[in-house]
């Protein structure tokens, strides 16, 4: 099997979009998560103290 780079971005993007919408599924699924998400993401994009 010859590993096409075509082929290897859209399994990656399927991947990247079945795991968008397990998130999503997640999010709304579990209320309560809302504040694991916000501590998550502060945790990824924020790094700093000051983003609070």
């Amino acid at each position: 099997m010859k590993n096409n780079p075509v082929d290897g971005v859209k399994f990656q993007s399927l991947m990247l979009k079945i795991i968008f919408f397990i998130c999503l599924w997640y999010i709304f699924s579990n209320p309560n998560s809302i504040k694991f998400w916000d501590d998550f993401e502060r945790g990824l994009f924020g790094l700093s103290p000051a983003t609070k």
